[in-house]
């Protein structure tokens, strides 16, 4: 089917919020940065709109330090997104969500912290500003599901940082900061990358291949249970930083539906390692644009592997091509990026 026809399907599909997305029934964590509005006026609102007192808990630096806390939705400071106002009071920052699972009472606070914030004045989703979704790294029994994930993130990073842009088109300006493309850490060429990762056989030797940095778009860094370097601090995660500032939710729940479903699919139960070493064994290297509209049937190809669902695929298709109708974007605000 030729792409516009495509396109003018995905517009009569709506991205509904709904109370079950149905994926994988794994633990994960979402990480929402705003700027603009003021610290405190959103640290009371929060207390207000899911009734209990987040005042004390602003920065909890270690996950073993008080678990209870990682029960609540929380404010923590963003140095990469707060700013100073004239009277010294703090804006921006970063809500933090509890321990999540695909159920109806967490997506109903989602919805009330996104509807919080947008109310709040001067509220904007600046150039620095992202989601970040961390997923239990405890899904994955074993090493290989590990390799199963980073041969799927290189082949197809530019159709899933394209999907990450959430309503834009383009990338926030300080992703490629904070959460560059994995395939750009690597020196050698893809074919003798995969003789590489066959030859990994510990999660400290996958690190030191990846070269164990936090700020890419798939941070892999807290895959070990021991820190690598001394200072370190282990969240016991797989975080994927790459999607755009919003705070629409259905955008989120869509990105976190995609971010499951990705993860899922590198499970040994699920994957199709010689479909895959055949991808990477003949893949070239895109910048994360350069590949986007040049062949989407390689983006149908990606999303039928990933996805069981039908209308899940669907709605991935829609935030990858930025098909969206009133409905799905009534809810999106104060988009400050610039390319």
């Amino acid at each position: 089917m030729e792409l516009e026809k495509i396109k003018q399907e995905l517009l009569n599909i709506n991205l509904d919020y709904l109370d079950k997305i149905n994926i994988p029934d794994y633990e994960f964590g979402l990480e929402i940065e705003f700027a603009g509005a003021v610290f405190t006026s959103v640290m009371q609102k929060l207390d207000e709109v899911l009734k209990y007192n987040s005042k004390d808990i602003t920065e909890l630096r270690q996950i073993e330090k008080d678990k209870e806390e990682y029960k609540k939705w929380r404010l923590v400071n963003d140095g990469s997104v707060q700013s100073n106002a004239w009277h010294r009071a703090k804006k921006g920052g970063e809500i933090n969500s509890p321990i999540m699972k695909d159920r109806k009472k967490y997506w109903k606070e989602l919805k009330k912290v996104c509807e919080m914030l947008r109310k709040r004045e001067y509220i904007n989703i600046s150039d620095n500003c992202s989601v970040h979704i961390h997923t239990n790294r405890e899904i994955y029994d074993e090493l290989e599901e590990f390799k199963n994930l980073v041969k799927l993130w290189i082949i197809y990073e530019d159709i899933i940082y394209r999907f990450g842009y959430g309503e834009k088109d383009i990338y926030r300006p300080s992703l490629l900061n904070y959460a560059k493309p994995l395939s750009s850490s690597f020196t050698t060429p893809t074919d003798e990358l995969l003789i590489e990762l066959e030859n990994v056989e510990t999660k400290q030797q996958l690190l030191r291949l990846l070269s164990y940095e936090r700020k890419y778009g798939l941070n892999l860094t807290n895959i070990t249970k021991e820190p690598i370097r001394k200072d370190d601090i282990i969240k016991p995660t797989i975080e994927i930083r790459i999607y755009n500032g919003t705070l629409n939710e259905n955008i989120i729940q869509n990105d976190v539906r995609f971010n499951m479903n990705l993860l899922n699919y590198a499970k040994k139960e699920n994957f199709d390692k010689e479909f895959i070493d055949y991808k990477i064994k003949n893949f070239k290297r895109n910048f994360i644009n350069d590949s986007i509209f040049e062949n989407p049937e390689i983006v149908d190809e990606f999303s039928k592997l990933i996805f069981k669902d039908e209308l899940d695929r669907l709605k991935f298709l829609k935030q990858y091509y930025k098909v969206y109708n009133e409905f799905d974007i009534e809810k999106s605000i104060h988009l400050w990026y610039y390319h």
